[in-house]
């Protein structure tokens, strides 16, 4: 296996009259590849259960990979039209009719970008005018993926099935892009098993997050000398303010659908020397 990266800092500042900025960038850069890993088809197989299971590693690539099946769109199985997965060349269709461990997906799995972001940028800013300064911290995740929610495709077998908020994607979709409504009001027995592992749902995790914007007002030393205090100082300080991603679909990959993300936090107070 071979690691390759690297980290950079760079400081600045700028003064002008009551003005004056400084700042800092951090990068840091990390990539990494699986030289050499022997593996029988049959359990490299075991890499559709991705982050975590242990099975993930093959030889040739990041040992983050997400891996996933290849969806093919609507074609002929058997004389009926029915969504399918094709191998890594887009050949070969197969019906979603058995489990997806029932056959040898050796050739089924596609590499589809690592789940850990590679480049990462932090930023933190200073501004200062006369007795305000200004503050902010941005951090940025660049060059991975993500599981995004999608559509959850009942398997109708106990009656109708609780859609979510993605059903309007899948109702007037491209049948190559997504798989479609049944026509004949059932899907394939084991659609179950394929929906969380096609490569359509794995979009982009590149995001930039403003972390924390601090505004302190400094009270001037001639206002405090007539009250005997050495400095007084208000400010007030938002945390976890937001985020800019870069999925069309609003996801955050930190805080998946479902889970508890945290809300903008705020402070206010004062300190003050005697």
């Amino acid at each position: 296996m071979y690691n390759k990266g690297f980290e950079l800092t760079i400081g600045s500042n700028l003064r002008k009259g009551t003005f004056s900025w400084n700042g800092t960038l951090n990068v840091a850069y990390n990539k990494n590849r699986i030289t050499k890993l022997f593996k029988s088809k049959s359990t490299l197989a075991n890499r559709i259960y991705g982050p975590g299971s242990g099975w993930q590693y093959a030889e040739g690539f990041d040992a983050n990979t997400y891996w996933a099946f290849k969806y093919g769109g609507v074609q002929s199985i058997g004389g009926i039209m029915q969504p399918v997965i094709v191998d890594k060349d887009g050949n070969n269709p197969r019906a979603m009719t058995s489990s997806n461990t029932s056959f040898d997906s050796y050739n089924y799995l596609i590499g589809s970008g690592t789940y850990v972001a590679p480049l990462i940028i932090g930023m933190n800013n200073s501004f200062k005018y006369g007795d305000f300064n200004l503050s902010f911290i941005l951090t940025g995740y660049f060059g991975h993926k993500f599981k995004r929610l999608g559509f959850n495709y009942p398997t109708m077998t106990r009656g109708n099935g609780n859609i979510n908020k993605y059903y309007s994607e899948i109702k007037n979709c491209d049948p190559n892009e997504f798989i479609p409504l049944p026509t004949n009001g059932t899907y394939p027995s084991q659609i179950a098993s394929y929906v969380d592992y096609l490569s359509n749902i794995i979009v982009s995790a590149a995001n930039i997050r403003i972390q924390e914007i601090n505004l302190t007002y400094d009270v001037p030393k001639n206002v405090l000398a007539g009250i005997n205090m050495n400095g007084i100082s208000v400010y007030g300080q938002l945390n976890n303010v937001g985020v800019i991603l870069f999925n069309k679909y609003g996801q955050d990959p930190f805080y998946p659908m479902g889970s508890y993300k945290p809300g903008v936090s705020y402070t206010f107070g004062a300190k003050i020397n005697f």
